[in-house]
């Protein structure tokens, strides 16, 4: 009787998660082949064949994390509502995914670290930013064209909530009991929107 063969896209995500338990306990650099060897369960042989070295598998679960990341900015500004409505659902939901994978959040930063150094991780971030600047853009634009939010140069504003959203995870990872994502996340939405919202003040003649 054949051997049936194992599905290649269920091989490939059993040995993205192990990579990914093993680069957030170990580090990239300190993490091996055998240690993704041990944490997947499948042998060396069968790592090689899909993946050809561990840089290899690193930027495979970039590509997974960032995409999940897209995939909830995405889901976020797709419903019906109001610019305003929108974007504050965007940064109440990527807050609340914060808390949700708090135990993978080392890895976000084991990234950012790998992509200072190594231009393909680099040029995975790069990519990730610009689309989530793009969708930030053009939702504050939308807002600009329907009088919701007063003139702004939408870009700019778009950097600095993709700063901020980005910051908070950053100081979260560090210290986790000083900063509430959640609470934060709800602060910073009223400030944003009270500035996009307001108006500028006409001097009487």
């Amino acid at each position: 009787m054949a051997r049936s063969k194992a599905d290649p896209v269920v091989r490939k995500q059993q040995i993205l998660s192990a990579a990914a338990a093993v680069f957030t306990d170990k580090g990239f650099d300190k993490a091996t082949m055998d240690d993704l060897v041990q944490e997947s369960g499948l042998s060396k042989g069968t790592l090689y064949w899909h993946y050809r070295n561990k840089d290899d598998i690193l930027l495979s679960v970039m590509e997974h994390y960032l995409a999940q990341k897209m995939g909830i900015l995405e889901e976020s500004l797709a419903y019906q509502a109001t610019a305003g409505k929108r974007l504050e659902a965007l940064i109440r939901c990527a807050m609340v995914e914060v808390a949700r994978i708090s135990e993978d959040l080392p890895l976000s930063l084991e990234f950012h670290a790998i992509a200072a150094r190594e231009e393909n991780a680099r040029l995975l971030l790069r990519e990730y930013l610009r689309n989530c600047l793009a969708l930030l853009t053009s939702l504050i634009e939308q807002g600009i064209v329907s009088g919701e939010f007063r003139k702004v140069a939408a870009s700019e504003v778009a950097i600095s909530i993709m700063a901020m959203i980005e910051g908070l995870i950053l100081l979260h990872c560090i210290d986790p009991e000083s900063v509430d994502c959640k609470r934060q996340g709800d602060g910073a939405v009223r400030m944003l929107l009270t500035e996009l919202t307001a108006r500028d003040e006409i001097t009487p003649q």
